[in-house]
């Protein structure tokens, strides 16, 4: 009797699932695996994708299944190598059939992503990234960078994440989704939610707003950098593009699925491996092959620096990165480019470029050769546009639109993405291809030469227009800093903002380890998260409190550092301004560092942006005068010098949710407290957040938080429903069980009747 019941629900299921999929409202976006772009239907109201994270070897094809997906463990491969300038099988099996080719020696590289799903490949296309590092990265769906998910402002956006890696837990944060009413769909491990543990599935569903430029990236440990990352576009309604486009006084074209880059910084080993060799200023030896042990004859690695002399990086750089395909600067150019990201164009047309920053650390200066810049947006808000440029200059976290018109004479162009190091030449590189007939002529840029280089020479006489400079100036560069750019659209943060009670944030390398740090401490994640355990995560097992009081011992400054906003009751007819000070006047001798700082949850106003005291050679010579260190050795409590600035017109200023803070200077910010939750900021340089650059927001108390659904805390799978989703947001509490063993919820908005229970 009990397995005619089970059968019963078993077959209901289905049917029920089925009917959902079919419903008008709701995209169930397919998104194959190394499918570049996945993009939801803009009429949709909920936008359903799926993402497989698991560990691959580059220049190797995989085995695909039956559902085209990699079988990840014992998986029949073939490693792929150069020859000439193609990629070929290390096998070289004489026919397609036999065993022990697994099926992965004859691909065609021009029809693999023209596949039906009749006529599924047998194998994955090898991933050979920057043409000369064989090593693990961590892919999406089989790729490095993760698909493009695209969708429409206001779309509810459920995404399935399978962790198929080996030992390692996960999380997705949601690069500039504010997650109102969600604090804990955030993806901040040990802050928003649980890791994801190996094996199991975790659906993230949350509203796509603000429209912009957006992306998704790992947020525990160093993965994002190993791959695990990707773009999410949220583009903007028809009507709202209509006002942009009549405000900017220019056309506002998205051609999404084709003019997206997202820029990274690649290095020849893994990520987490890297981090132990800098960690704490341990030293990284540039010419030791990997694995061995440094000898005397190894130097330690010299720390290059901008034209300001401050510090860029404490590794070399290996490779760039431009949609996943680069050239290693020691690679034979002659087969180069046709591994590199190509951008089409149509001669005389504008084109709408969205650029994100996923590097590690290095910043990026990015040009078009022959071509001038429009720049209109950051962080997913428009800007009165500035035009003419040529660089706009993109840090980790951030994201610029530009609009790039195809005014030049037909023939290919490089992209560049260049680091701000003097005395080498380190860039990331893409092509720009002109073609009337709209098809990309892969072949036909095989050859290196075949991109004719016409670099923009920047000189005193002649000096290049350059957006976002993280210092004040730089030989042959008139800068445009982002206080100088007005929002197009005001925003609701008060008009005029008297700074007297603002909250300073230090970003320096100090506290118990000398490393990096915000106001001397260094920030440890608590064992449990605080946004799903709210009121049962503040102390430890020896009954001891984990938050910073660093009032007495230094030692007590290595913890988990929170800071307090708004009072203890959110009353949304009364919101206030908050006002942050972020700051990189740093206490030790040579390691002056600008930082990109990220704050979750919110969009920021940018109210002013100052640099240090620069001598008359350009380069950085002391700290800014008008913040001051109290506690000189640590640097934990800051203060104004004098009587606090008052920020008129606040509510015009442009809005971001990531800054550069200048090494040597400051950065104010003001923003409306109004969405509770525990929100992590940090710096987004990997290295120095892994190190203890953060600090935990806490707005409100937990009795103005959403409670988080049921189930989010348990080792295992997390599934649950948009019904689920729309009803805790609405009530603000947890009444149900979501992805249950016990029960299963058939919602009314499905059947039109009222809510079934099922029980197994």
């Amino acid at each position: 009797m009990e397995s005619k019941h089970f059968l019963f629900a078993v077959c209901t299921l289905f049917m029920l699932s089925k009917f959902a999929q079919s419903q008008p409202g709701r995209h169930y976006v397919t998104c194959a695996h190394q499918q570049e772009k996945c993009v939801c239907r803009s009429n949709a109201t909920e936008c359903y994708f799926e993402l497989d994270v698991e560990e691959l070897q580059t220049f190797t094809s995989y085995k695909l299944d039956t559902q085209g997906d990699i079988v990840t463990r014992g998986t029949p491969g073939d490693t792929y190598y150069w020859e000439g300038n193609e990629l070929t099988s290390s096998i070289n099996c004489p026919t397609a059939d036999v065993p022990e080719c697994g099926d992965c020696s004859q691909i065609s590289f021009q029809s693999f992503y023209t596949y039906t799903s009749q006529t599924l490949p047998s194998c994955s296309l090898p991933m050979t990234v920057d043409g000369s590092t064989y090593r693990l990265f961590i892919a999406l769906n089989g790729r490095i960078p993760g698909p493009d998910l695209v969708v429409t402002e206001g779309q509810i956006v459920v995404v399935k994440v399978t962790n198929k890696l080996t030992s390692e837990g996960i999380t997705i944060h949601w690069h500039g989704m504010h997650q109102r009413k969600s604090p804990w769909m955030d993806g901040v491990a040990f802050v928003s939610q649980p890791p994801i543990v190996p094996g199991a599935e975790f659906t993230y569903i949350f509203e796509a707003t603000p429209a912009g430029t957006h992306w998704y990236h790992s947020h525990a440990g160093p993965q994002r950098t190993d791959g695990l990352f990707g773009a999410l576009i949220v583009q903007e309604s028809v009507g709202r593009r209509e006002r942009v486009s009549a405000l900017l006084g220019m056309p506002l074209p998205d051609l999404t699925n084709e003019h997206t880059l997202t820029f990274l910084d690649w290095q020849r080993e893994s990520s987490l491996n890297l981090f132990v060799q800098l960690h704490s200023t341990l030293g990284f030896y540039p010419n030791k092959p990997v694995g061995d042990i440094p000898i005397r004859s190894n130097d330690l690695y010299s720390r290059t620096r901008s034209s300001d002399d401050i510090e860029v990086g404490p590794q070399p750089y290996w490779s760039g990165l431009i949609n996943g395909r680069g050239r290693h600067r020691n690679v034979d150019s002659s087969f180069a480019p046709s591994k590199l990201s190509i951008f089409n164009v149509v001669t005389d047309q504008p084109y709408r470029f969205r650029l994100i920053g996923a590097q590690s650390l290095f910043a990026y200066r990015f040009s078009i050769d022959g071509h001038k810049l429009v720049v209109i947006a950051s962080d997913g808000h428009f800007f009165q546009p500035v035009e003419d440029v040529d660089y706009v200059i993109v840090h980790t976290g951030e994201r610029y639109d530009v609009i790039v018109t195809a005014d030049q004479p037909t023939n290919n162009y490089w992209i560049r993405a260049e680091t701000l190091e003097t005395g080498v030449e380190n860039a990331a590189e893409a092509i720009l291809h002109y073609n009337a007939s709209g098809v990309v002529d892969v072949e036909g840029l095989s050859e290196y030469g075949s991109v004719s280089s016409q670099p923009r020479t920047c000189t005193d006489s002649n000096k290049c227009k350059v957006v976002n400079c993280p210092f004040r100036e730089a030989p042959g560069m008139n800068c445009t800093h982002l206080h100088e750019l007005i929002a197009l659209f005001p925003s609701n943060v008060s008009q005029n903002i008297n700074a007297q009670s603002s909250m300073f944030f230090n970003f320096g390398f100090e506290g118990k380890r000398s490393t990096s740090a915000i106001n001397g401490r260094n920030f440890k994640l608590p064992v449990t998260p605080y946004q799903t355990y709210m009121g049962a995560y503040d102390v430890d097992k020896r009954n001891t409190p984990r938050r910073c009081k660093c009032d007495g011992s230094f030692n007590e400054c290595e913890c988990t550092y929170v800071k307090e906003i708004g009072s203890n009751s959110f009353d949304a007819t009364s919101i206030p301004a908050i006002v942050f000070i972020l700051s990189a006047v740093g206490t030790v001798p040579n390691r002056n560092f600008s930082h990109p700082v990220h704050l979750h949850g919110h969009s920021f106003n940018v109210l002013s942006v100052q640099h240090g005291n620069y001598g008359d050679d350009g380069m950085l010579k002391d700290n800014n005068p008008d913040v001051v260190c109290y506690n000189v050795s640590t640097c934990r409590d800051l203060r104004w010098n004098s009587s606090a600035p008052i920020f008129n017109n606040a509510n015009v200023r442009i809005q971001k949710d990531t800054v550069i803070v200048p090494a040597g200077g400051y950065v104010v910010i003001a923003f409306q407290a109004d969405n509770p939750g525990y929100w992590f900021m940090h710096c987004h340089i990997e290295s120095h957040q892994l190190e203890g650059m953060g600090v935990i927001i806490r707005e409100y108390n937990e009795s103005a938080h959403v409670e988080a659904p049921d189930g989010i805390n348990k080792v295992g799978d997390f599934v649950w429903s948009v019904e689920d989703y729309k009803r805790i947001i609405a009530n603000g509490a947890t009444t149900f069980s979501p992805g249950g063993a016990v029960s299963l919820y058939i919602g009314a908005t499905i059947l039109g009747v009222a809510i079934v229970q099922i029980s197994l």
